[in-house]
């Protein structure tokens, strides 16, 4: 979890850089949606603490995240290793971390 919340504090720091409003965290839903909601939001809580912008989370279908990466809708992602694969053939990311 240490590694996990790193990889998102860099994520942050980085996105935070370009100074936008909010920062929209897209969470792919690997268990039911409130169960996924429940582990994140002390993450979210503690970075909206901490940082001037505001991070939103989002908990998500893949197709759902499929749409709003699309869109550039989501600033940060966390999805499994194969939905990853996926989308980077698809899509222009900016980059990612993995541990």
């Amino acid at each position: 979890m240490k590694k996990l919340l790193f990889i998102f504090f860099f994520l942050l720091l980085f996105t935070h850089l370009y100074a936008k409003e909010n920062i929209r965290f897209g969470v792919f839903a690997y268990k039911e949606v409130e169960d996924t909601k429940k582990q994140y939001q002390n993450l979210v809580n503690y970075l909206n603490e901490k940082l001037d912008n505001r991070v939103i989370l989002e908990v998500l279908t893949q197709e759902e995240m499929n749409e709003k990466i699309k869109n550039r809708q989501l600033d940060i992602v966390t999805t499994n290793p194969i939905h990853f694969l996926h989308i980077r053939q698809q899509y222009d990311l900016s980059g990612a971390i993995g541990h």
